[in-house]
């Protein structure tokens, strides 16, 4: 499905008169809203949507349906390739070794696609980038592969393109949607980490933070080996961009962000800044916060935020203390060395829907169904 071709999404059996958020996204990288509608007094949506610009062509996509506060999933659609004007796509993976009669690439998307022409000296078992026109042949290969990718070009990855950028390594599924902007947390994670990380440079301007915590599992047992994600503004209030990432989500999340992996006690540290609000709002300071469970998923969980920032609202501050991962929010205390201290507890799965790994899910709607798609503009046909 091309970008920009227009569609139609419908379901029946839903909630009667109730409203409901239609999105679309990549299956490993979180989903965005496009529109929020009604369903009528029978339970059935009819919605026209395009394919936005910002759709991505190196990723499976589908379009789901949520409750109006996103915390139950409704109905989702089959999956969908997104496609240029001229029906191409881009996938990475790694070259297989069937054969003459197969060539294939294992793309990081769970896909199995024959290749249509030349690898151009790429040995099996390499990892390869390849731009092509996607095909419905899988002549010559098994029923494990189902879709045909019709060459146009094709490289090694991690080539220039990526030069002084650590190369993500293929990611783990992202549980708790939406998620705008999650597939940041795998731009640029280093091949190795440890429990303690500095965010913000030692002459960051600002006044230093340390961030700290244990890592638990639903049994309140520690958790090794699990990852932490945090980014945030500078003492300006914003994100300086990090320019090694033009385009991507990473560039929005900034140059103070960073990973620690819990130590054999759960035991994580951050040393950075303190955030500022944004300029001219009354949006209170606050560190965003992700957990990767390597293997497993990952997931935003509560932001942190200061108790002692009197742009906190009563509600807001109830929301925090009750919120995803645990509370999110913390009592900041200075040391006799002028260094804040804060203290973040987490608890893997707590409150995200959707976690696998038994945390305490959102009760939903009981009913998940498939969205029926209709194309209503010509764009370069669906694969599936």
């Amino acid at each position: 499905m091309s970008i920009g071709a227009a569609t139609r999404q419908s379901r029946r059996f839903l909630p009667a008169i109730t409203p409901v958020q239609l999105a679309i996204g990549a299956t490993r990288s979180g989903f965005e809203g496009l529109a929020l509608t009604l369903t009528d007094p029978n339970g059935a949506l009819v919605e026209t949507v395009t394919v936005p610009q910002w759709a991505r062509r190196d990723q499976i996509h589908r379009f789901i349906l949520f409750n109006l506060y996103f915390t139950a999933v409704y109905a989702e659609s089959g999956i969908f390739h997104v496609t240029d004007a001229d029906g191409r796509v881009v996938r990475e993976g790694v070259l297989g070794s069937s054969g003459a009669a197969c060539p294939t690439l294992a793309g990081d998307d769970g896909e199995h696609y024959r290749l249509g022409g030349g690898t151009e000296g790429l040995q099996p078992g390499a990892r390869a980038v390849v731009e092509a026109i996607l095909s419905e042949s899988n002549e010559g290969c098994g029923d494990e592969v189902s879709l045909g990718l019709e060459i146009i070009s094709i490289r090694r990855a991690g080539g220039a393109e990526g030069a002084g950028v650590p190369q993500a390594r293929p990611p783990e599924p992202i549980v708790g949607l939406p998620c705008e902007g999650c597939e940041a947390v795998f731009q640029g994670l280093p091949e190795e980490l440890t429990s303690r990380t500095r965010l913000a440079p030692v002459d960051e301007p600002g006044e230093p933070l340390v961030i700290e915590g244990v890592v638990s599992d639903g049994a309140g047992r520690p958790a090794p080996g699990a990852i932490v994600y945090a980014y945030h503004t500078d003492a300006r209030g914003i994100y300086p961009p990090d320019e090694r990432f033009p385009g991507q989500a990473a560039y929005r999340h900034g140059r103070l962000r960073g990973w620690a992996m819990t130590d054999a006690n759960g035991r994580y540290r951050f040393d950075t800044i303190r955030p500022a609000s944004y300029p001219d709002t009354e949006v209170a300071a606050h560190v965003h916060m992700h957990v990767i469970e390597p293997g497993c998923c990952t997931y935003y969980i509560a932001e942190i935020n200061f108790a002692d920032d009197p742009r906190l609202s009563a509600r807001e501050r109830a929301e925090h203390a009750d919120a995803r991962g645990g509370s999110g929010l913390v009592e900041p205390q200075r040391s006799a060395g002028s260094v804040w201290m804060a203290r973040r507890d987490i608890v893997l799965g707590l409150r995200v829907p959707g976690y696998p790994g038994g945390g305490l899910r959102v009760p939903g709607y009981p009913g998940r169904y498939v969205l029926n798609i209709d194309r209503l503009r010509p764009g370069a046909p669906t694969a599936r």
